[in-house]
């Protein structure tokens, strides 16, 4: 395989500064993480003619930068953390540093970009933006409804008022919020949204889940669909030896609602109980 010609960029993020490695042999630098240092940055990419630039997701730090490049017409490529640790202990660079690893990302540039699959698919738009806010707000809150409900079978009595009070607190937030998801996904999603309800198993929650972090959803194949959620069986065999086949990876998010609908789909659904 031959080196890509361009300029392959890697940038780590942080909070506060954005480390950037311009090519895997290129000079490093150091731009806060703020709008002006984005458009700044763009510019000079643009000007450059950087054929693909590489981040690593960051918890949303990194989404306003990436957003800033995409939208100078930049190829933007946001990666997951372990595959870009795991391609950086591959090169033989196991010391972590924001500078080291932001090189190592402009070498999994180099390295993506010669992949023929590639597709380097566009950013959420403002509403799927807004849906998928929702959706991880709505996670928080069941999270923390779980919490409380645990320390009110755990606290003294001195303290259940206030946990009480916290649950039903929590409880009413989580109203809303299903109240704005529903309200939402009329507005600007009806139709999928209806269409993934049709199905046995499926409701609101898991609808709004599927198509807020599934947005590959109705455009690749089947096969390719259950790669990305995780549920797709790997192979693990070596020479003559067949080994068992395991889902692994994947969004681990769409699968745990899945996996909740595949339950009241058994529950409901005699074919898929029978299955």
């Amino acid at each position: 395989m031959t080196t890509p010609s361009g300029l392959y960029v890697g940038i780590d993020v942080s909070k506060a500064t954005l480390d950037i490695a311009w090519g895997p042999a290129g000079h490093l630098e150091s731009v806060a993480n703020t709008a002006e240092a984005h458009a700044e940055l763009a510019r000079r990419l643009c000007e450059q003619h950087a054929a693909l630039v590489v981040l690593e997701a960051t918890g949303g730090y990194e989404f306003d930068v990436a957003s800033a490049l995409q939208l100078a017409g930049l190829a933007v490529l946001i990666v997951n953390p372990r595959q870009a640790r795991d391609f950086a202990r591959a090169m033989g660079l196991l010391a972590k540093t924001d500078a080291l690893d932001a090189r190592a990302l402009a070498q999994f540039a180099t390295t993506l970009a010669q992949r023929p699959d590639l597709v380097i698919k566009p950013l959420a738009d403002p509403q799927m933006q807004c849906l998928q806010a929702l959706v991880l707000r709505r996670r928080q809150l069941v999270a923390m409804l779980v919490a409380e409900r645990h320390r009110l079978t755990t606290s003294h009595s001195a303290a259940r008022a206030s946990v009480k009070a916290m649950i039903a607190f929590i409880q009413q937030q989580l109203r809303d919020v299903d109240g704005e998801l529903k309200e939402h996904l009329g507005q600007h999603h009806d139709e999928l949204n209806s269409l993934l309800q049709s199905m046995c198993g499926i409701g609101p929650t898991t609808a709004a889940t599927l198509i807020a972090e599934l947005g590959e959803l109705g455009r690749v194949s089947a096969r390719q669909i259950s790669a990305l959620v995780g549920v797709a069986p790997m192979n693990h065999d070596s020479g003559q030896r067949r080994g068992h086949r395991g889902i692994w990876g994947g969004r681990a998010e769409v699968r745990r609602a899945l996996y909740m609908a595949t339950l009241s789909a058994i529950r409901f659904n005699p074919t898929i109980r029978t299955f």
